[in-house]
């Protein structure tokens, strides 16, 4: 698949998404030192679990490296998950040159919306957002203050 516009697709559901979504809410933190996050970006806690000395993530990256979507890309082997809570948001921000992925594993109704270049994405559970290098993102804040955003995000590139 080529990946030069915001491809969305649906249903993608991570065989052990319970297990990662605990980690993920175990393990998440604002604190800087923890994740290869800018965290000038983003208000919501990120675990980033090779930060820790961790493998909790090298499971999915298996997983999603077989998945046939991931044709002729490789995945980075450093994804991070980030909880949001009501009001985080994540400003504007592209992954340079490198492509980026949104994986929801747990969007409630009205958990806050995606912003893409010009489109707006309502997160939902087991969607996986791929974005193109350079296109700006962004994160807006949830309209129901009882919604949890759960997801991993990872960055990958074209198979030299």
């Amino acid at each position: 698949m080529k990946v030069d516009r915001n491809i969305v697709l649906k249903n993608i559901c991570y065989p052990e998404s319970e297990r990662l979504v605990s980690n993920i809410l175990e393990y998440a933190s604002v604190d800087q030192s923890k994740t290869n996050v800018d965290l000038s970006y983003v208000t919501a806690r990120v675990y980033s679990a090779h930060r820790q000395n961790r493998n909790d993530f090298d499971d999915y990256v298996n997983w999603l490296s077989e998945q046939d979507f991931m044709e002729g890309y490789d995945i980075e082997q450093n994804p991070w998950g980030i909880v949001y809570g009501p009001y985080d948001i994540c400003s504007p921000h592209d992954h340079s040159d490198r492509y980026a992925a949104i994986h929801y594993l747990k969007a409630d109704g009205g958990c806050g919306l995606l912003g893409l270049h010009e489109d707006i994405i309502e997160p939902e559970d087991n969607l996986l957002v791929l974005i193109p290098p350079k296109m700006s993102h962004y994160v807006l804040p949830a309209e129901n203050e009882d919604a949890q955003r759960i997801c991993m995000v990872f960055n990958f590139w074209e198979k030299q």
